[in-house]
């Protein structure tokens, strides 16, 4: 099995770091490839500091599971790649470099028309790895739609993470 995990472009998100590692610990037979972003590379076979844009979505799409943090270009791309797809959002309120909870809060919006699962253990990870990958992917309208109507529910009860 396959596992692709991203931070992004940012800054080292060690909170997602222990949770992928702990993964790997409970399934060392796993495929990693792990882009960890800048900082202190976590010690696991497989992570690199960024890949460029093409080789990670490749990666993506042989991939069985895609794990990201909230942003929406890395949510973007595990969807249309993969099709399967856990969140870990970067929060505000634990001081993990975002100004707000916006990717709590899409997330969220994402989870509740079934297109991410939002995760906060290894356990919840390893289970939506045993899942599988969709094989049909997001359709590139499909997608867009979707946040789309997820956005627009955020604005207009506002936000409910910030």
């Amino acid at each position: 099995m396959k596992l692709v995990a991203t931070i992004g472009t940012t800054g080292t998100f060690p909170r997602f770091s222990e949770l992928i590692a702990a993964v790997v610990a409970a399934r060392p037979e796993l495929e990693l490839v792990f882009q960890a972003g800048r900082g202190p590379l976590p010690e696991l076979a497989g992570v690199v500091d960024f890949l460029p844009h093409e080789e990670l979505l490749s990666h993506m799409r042989s991939a069985d599971l895609v794990v990201c943090h909230g942003g929406l270009g890395s949510v973007r791309d595990g969807l249309r790649h993969c099709g399967n797809v856990a969140v870990v959002p970067r929060r505000w309120g634990k001081g993990e470099g975002v100004i707000d909870e916006h990717q709590l809060d899409l997330a969220r919006a994402l989870e509740a028309r079934s297109l991410v699962r939002v995760v906060s253990s290894a356990e919840e990870i390893l289970a939506k790895l045993v899942q599988g990958r969709r094989e049909n992917a997001a359709p590139s309208l499909a997608l867009p739609l979707a946040v789309v109507d997820a956005l627009r529910g955020l604005f207009r009860r506002g936000s409910p993470g910030g």
